[in-house]
């Protein structure tokens, strides 16, 4: 939460170390399985390091302006769709919601889907909101 703050107020120092220690930890781990494993990983991993860096050269380039605007750059690079093209992913929910407000999607609701996975999906106000106002996301 940290960094997507740090991003929100267009301060992009600091943001590349997190991904190479995140990198030795991955190196580390393809050393202890076999060759199949170490394959689904690499690619696994090459794809999301390559989004990851996309997504904040694209939100650093940007021009200087207020922190919501670096804030929508940045959501622009998730997946955004509306409610009613989503599907529950979980045998025990049939209703889709917002982990934020814990409101239940309405059809129209613009939705963000974070790249982490798929599980990761909130109403796009909210996270602005809970950003700009972390301590106090139900207000």
């Amino acid at each position: 939460m940290d960094y997507i703050n740090q991003v929100a107020r267009g301060d992009f120092t600091g943001l590349y170390e997190p991904l190479y220690i995140a990198e030795e930890a991955i190196y580390d781990l393809l050393d202890s399985v076999d060759d199949q494993t170490q394959n689904l990983i690499v690619q696994f991993t090459t794809g999301a390091a390559a989004q990851l860096r996309r997504i904040i050269d694209a939100a650093a380039t940007q021009n200087p302006g207020e922190p919501a605007q670096h804030l929508d750059v940045l959501l622009d690079n998730f997946t955004n769709t509306n409610a009613a093209s989503m599907t529950s992913t979980s045998l025990e929910s049939v209703t889709l919601a917002c982990t934020i407000c814990m409101d239940a999607y309405l059809s129209n609701d613009t939705v963000v889907i974070l790249p982490c996975h798929t599980t990761h999906h909130f109403h796009r106000g909210c996270i602005q909101v809970r950003i700009f106002r972390p301590s106090s996301p139900h207000e």
